[in-house]
């Protein structure tokens, strides 16, 4: 109830299961086992800034360029960071944007954080990997990884793997958004808002990072907050209440279709 609990990533694990290599490692962050947890409004659990440090990383962006990870990061000077890792069981660090001579101190990655429940997660409060924001010329971070597996997820708090924004008037990147898996939650009842966007402000902003829920989470959707997806998906009947929005992102020409039984 207001406190926080605050998970630092290793950049230095090759992480072979994401995909790292001893030349690239992916970095690891922290799992955290519990019979039940409860996350109270105002509390936090957060690998903000926990990842990849400025300009390093396998996603870090070029010159004043956004970090990537889940999505790619904005350009700038330099080419924005591409993605890497795995949507699924998502365990890598995000990456740092990109240094530049008048660099600041900002452009952290986002840490990792796999939280692995046996009965009931009550998430009101916040759980955050989000890359850092930019605080000059350099780029923003990347978002990091979040995966979820749980008996049940309840809760209305905030699921968070946002890129870090650019500064404004300086020319740096947008981080890329990171990765949340939800897939492996057995009884899904979470109503908060989830979130794995691109980073904004600077000189452009970053690409949506991935998002993968529970089998048939799209047959009947109507979702309770608002919800951006970057990737491709296919949905049954979909409802958008008053004062939701959707919004589609797609972050490819491969990723640009959205299939809708119904829409209302």
């Amino acid at each position: 109830n207001g406190g926080t609990v605050m998970a630092w990533g290793n950049a230095s694990q090759v992480n072979a299961a994401s995909g790292g290599t001893s030349s690239k490692p992916h970095g690891l962050g922290v799992i955290i086992q519990a019979a039940t947890m409860t996350v109270d409004a105002g509390g936090t659990v957060t690998g903000a800034a926990k990842g990849f440090a400025l300009g390093t990383g396998p996603g870090a962006g070029g010159t004043q360029a956004g970090g990537g990870y889940g999505g790619s990061g904005a350009n700038s000077t330099g080419l924005g960071g591409l993605p890497y890792g795995s949507a699924t069981a998502p365990t890598a660090l995000g990456s740092g944007g990109g240094t530049s001579n008048g660099q600041g101190p900002g452009g952290l990655g986002g840490g990792a954080l796999k939280l692995n429940v046996t009965g009931t997660a009550t998430l009101n409060g916040t759980v955050s990997v989000n890359g850092l924001d930019s605080t000059g010329w350099e780029g923003a971070g990347a978002g990091g990884s979040l995966w979820v597996v749980a008996g049940t997820l309840a809760g209305t708090g905030t699921l968070s793997a946002n890129g870090g924004a650019g500064f404004p008037g300086y020319g740096s990147g947008a981080g890329g958004g990171g990765r949340i898996d939800l897939a492996q939650v057995t009884n899904y009842a979470f109503a908060g808002s989830i979130q794995a966007l691109g980073g904004t402000g600077g000189n452009r902003r970053g690409f949506t990072g991935t998002l993968v829920f529970p089998t048939g989470y799209f047959n009947t959707f109507a979702p309770a907050k608002d919800i951006t997806l970057g990737h491709g998906q296919t949905f049954g009947d979909v409802t958008i209440n008053n004062g939701v929005t959707l919004t589609l992102d797609p972050t490819s020409a491969a990723e640009q279709t959205f299939t809708f039984t119904s829409l209302t």
